[in-house]
């Protein structure tokens, strides 16, 4: 039997191996029995294949002198996955070798799983939107950004109803697909945000799949206050009145010295 704890482990993480093994002879011990992970494995076409894991504080084979008839027993490995381990199902040889009472050796080797997945870790900005104080029919776009180690697979994301806003594109739901790893897709709704309302609630629901195809829905809230129309306009305009004022003092001044300048010559 085998056991893996955490299962699934996530990449870069540790985890604890336990194969049990058993003595089904009735009278026969096993001898010298030694169990050990095929961690290098040989493709069909003949290539030598690194499986993401290695071996801590030990090695990656474990050995007992017997073990008796009708007995189990553990052979425990401490295992650490890369931490650019794909996510995906591992199968791992295991080589089983002992003998028997009159000395004879057996060989067996058999094929065990392990899961090397992490938790999804998504998170949604607005990276823009056409509408404001005024203006208010027009797009917003959702940015979805994969923050975690695992791809993600088979996104849609749903625009809830809210009585801040009416959603007048011509569906609520949008199909991004996969998204990897340290990467993002954006989803565009339109919208009416209602009148007198300053601060608009946008509730989302997510729907994907992880590197194993297990299923998970998210509701994210997304709150966005309202701008004034032209709000950078507003402080360009300052910044240009400034500006005038400034210029307009330069050639008071400007003026003035040129007065005197005139005026001690015409002294002289």
């Amino acid at each position: 039997s085998v056991k893996l704890t955490p299962d699934p482990v996530e990449p870069g993480k540790r985890a604890e191996l336990i194969l049990a093994v058993k003595n089904l002879a009735p009278s026969s011990n096993l001898r010298d029995v030694s169990v050990e992970l095929q961690l290098m494995t040989i493709q069909q076409t003949g290539m030598m294949i690194d499986l993401p894991f290695a071996p801590v504080d030990s090695t990656n084979k474990k050995a007992i002198s017997r073990i008796l008839p009708g007995q189990t027993t553990e052979f425990r490995f401490s295992l650490i996955t890369y931490p650019d381990a794909e996510s995906k199902i591992y199968k791992v040889p295991v080589t089983i070798t002992y003998y028997d009472d009159v000395g004879r050796q057996y060989q067996d080797t058999k094929i065990i799983s392990i899961n090397v997945n992490s938790e999804p870790d998504l998170y949604v900005i607005i990276e823009g939107t056409t509408i404001d104080k005024k203006t208010r029919t027009g797009d917003v776009i959702f940015d979805v950004v994969n923050q975690g180690v695992s791809d993600i697979k088979l996104l849609s994301v749903k625009l809830q109803k809210h009585t801040s806003f009416e959603i007048v594109s011509t569906s609520n739901i949008e199909y991004l697909g996969n998204i990897d790893s340290d990467d993002f897709k954006s989803a565009r709704f339109r919208v009416n945000v209602e009148n007198e309302v300053d601060e608009v609630i946008f509730p989302l629901t997510l729907t994907y799949r992880d590197a194993l195809n297990n299923e998970f829905t998210e509701n994210i809230q997304i709150t966005h206050k309202l701008r004034d129309p032209m709000g950078n306009g507003k402080g360009n305009g300052t910044i240009i009145i400034l500006l005038i004022l400034v210029a307009v003092i330069i050639f008071w001044q400007y003026r003035r010295r040129q007065k005197r300048k005139r005026a001690l010559k015409e002294e002289d």
